[in-house]
């Protein structure tokens, strides 16, 4: 009988005396354990056997168990003798079956990464499952045969992200910065000619006139006059016929959203000395915290409402900086509700 008060295996949170325990039964403290009861007012019953967690569905032979956990969340993940995967959420009682089938002719081997779980051996791709709000995600990586590999990987990624924000800010809005002036040749009695411009038209100018776009290039097409005015269709620029060859002077704003550690503007950054053309003032916060989005896309990230306040914070700050006239700076309007 005494080896009752001493195996106190089952569940029980607080180990005392055996005077303490029999001393009041209201006062013990015990768990919600299925396989523990009091013992005739006087202590505990030892483990009346083992409680049964959960059934798999058809009864698979279990071959290797892990907890997969992340700060509170805890799953259960499951793998059984013919390579099914299960991970059991034990907070809503929900078991769930991946449809990843894993190769158990090789050991298995679990290692926590980040907020998630490893699953790895010589008979299977590297398979990550992460521990999120709501449910398990199974993501397949790539394997490398070495570390160079993996780097070079992750940074072309990075590279690429890079280039998709900085194409997205240098287009939101008409930055003087991208404005740039050429001229063109139109010759003698011919109203077409090649559109060279790698970019927005802006201002198009003849003799010192000020040429208007109009969408109406059809009437360029048969020869109807059109004074003062230019239409562009695919890589055809068109414009008024004139007896004498004229030049043309164009502002535009241009494509190119980079330049090389010569200056030398190009579409992308390629190279490692490659610049933006965003001014140097404002390009880092917007690179940075515009790529860091990007790459996690998760609203539930915690840091993503950081890196896109801090990138809303750059843009409106370049906006207001940069703006040519008060007509242009940024304004906030607060209305008063009734």
């Amino acid at each position: 009988m005494q080896t009752y008060y001493y195996n106190l295996s089952g569940g029980i949170n607080f180990s005392s005396t055996k005077t303490e325990l029999g001393l009041d039964t209201k006062n013990i403290f015990w768990s919600d354990s299925e396989n523990v009861e009091i013992l005739q007012n006087r202590g505990i019953i030892r483990q009346k056997g083992n409680v049964k967690l959960l059934t798999l569905p058809s009864n698979e032979e279990i071959l290797a168990l892990q907890e997969l956990k992340y700060g509170s969340k805890r799953r259960l993940v499951i793998i059984t003798k013919v390579g099914s995967l299960y991970v059991y959420n034990s907070d809503i009682d929900k078991l769930t079956k991946l449809d990843k089938t894993i190769n158990v002719s090789k050991k298995i081997s679990f290692a926590k990464y980040l907020d998630g779980l490893l699953i790895c051996s010589d008979a299977n791709e590297l398979l990550y499952l992460q521990n999120d709000e709501d449910l398990t995600v199974e993501l397949n990586y790539k394997k490398v045969k070495s570390f160079d590999e993996l780097v070079k990987n992750d940074h072309l990624k990075i590279k690429n992200i890079l280039n998709i924000v900085n194409s997205e800010v240098c287009t939101f809005d008409d930055w003087n910065f991208l404005l740039k002036q050429t001229a063109l040749t139109l010759p003698a009695n011919t109203g077409e000619i090649e559109n060279t411009i790698d970019g927005r038209i802006k201002t198009l100018s003849i003799d010192n006139s000020i040429y208007e776009f109009t969408n109406d290039f059809e009437s360029f097409l048969f020869s109807t006059k059109k004074d003062k005015k230019y239409s562009v269709l695919g890589e055809m620029l068109f414009l008024p016929v004139f007896e004498t060859e004229k030049e043309i002077k164009v502002i535009y704003s241009t494509n190119d959203f980079a330049k090389s550690a010569d200056g030398e503007l190009k579409k992308q950054m390629d190279e490692s000395d490659d610049e933006s053309v965003i001014p140097d003032t404002f390009v880092e916060p917007l690179l940075v915290y515009g790529t860091c989005m990007r790459m996690k896309a998760n609203l539930e990230y915690p840091k993503f409402n950081y890196w896109l306040t801090m990138y809303n914070k750059a843009l409106a700050n370049m906006r207001s900086k940069l703006a040519v006239s008060a007509d242009e700076t940024p304004s906030i309007v607060i209305l008063r509700g009734v």
